[in-house]
């Protein structure tokens, strides 16, 4: 498989269902794939190429532009990509639930099999100034795709990462903030 992967640099943590990756320069390098969330299901494919109307081809990472800005007018676009057991998969634009993130999987090597990926529920962000996690919005640094990811933000206090557990993900929190 090939298609768009974001390398970035980080830590990640899991306890039960819940997963973060703390964005941490220096640290392990990890691959992230997004996919598209279908409407009325859980299910993801990760997207390759994608065939317009008048069958033009957009391929990563353009297509996840396209589809945002474009798929309400054109859900007969279909997309191309693969399920998360790395099957070949298709699917219309108008299956795609466009008001959600895209899912959100880190990998250790851009080359693990779909399979393998941890689905990510947060991404955290070190900010020293935190004495306790606070959500953000999308920091105005990180670019889309990545920036529309199905995850919530949250800024951590980077010297308490060896305490880091993840159970403020389960509890309410105040409006996200910049």
């Amino acid at each position: 498989m090939s298609g768009f992967v974001l390398s970035v640099e980080g830590r990640l943590f899991s306890r039960d269902e819940q997963s973060a990756l703390m964005l941490w320069p220096g640290d392990n390098q990890y691959a992230l794939r997004l996919g598209f969330i279908l409407r009325g299901t859980e299910e993801v494919i990760v997207p390759e190429s994608l065939l317009d109307d008048w069958g033009h081809e957009l391929t990563i990472p353009a297509l996840y532009d396209w589809v945002r800005e474009n798929g309400l007018h054109f859900p007969r676009a279909e997309i191309f990509g693969f399920d998360l057991n790395g099957r070949p998969g298709q699917c219309f634009v108008r299956e795609v639930d466009l008001m959600a993130g895209y899912a959100c999987y880190a990998f250790d090597s851009a080359d693990e099999p779909l399979l393998l990926g941890m689905r990510l529920n947060a991404i955290l962000i070190p900010k020293a100034d935190s004495d306790r996690p606070r959500r953000l919005l999308a920091p105005v640094g990180i670019s889309a795709p990545l920036s529309m990811a199905a995850v919530e933000w949250w800024s951590v206090d980077p010297a308490a990462v060896e305490q880091l557990d993840l159970d403020f993900l389960d509890e309410p929190d105040d409006k996200p903030s910049r």
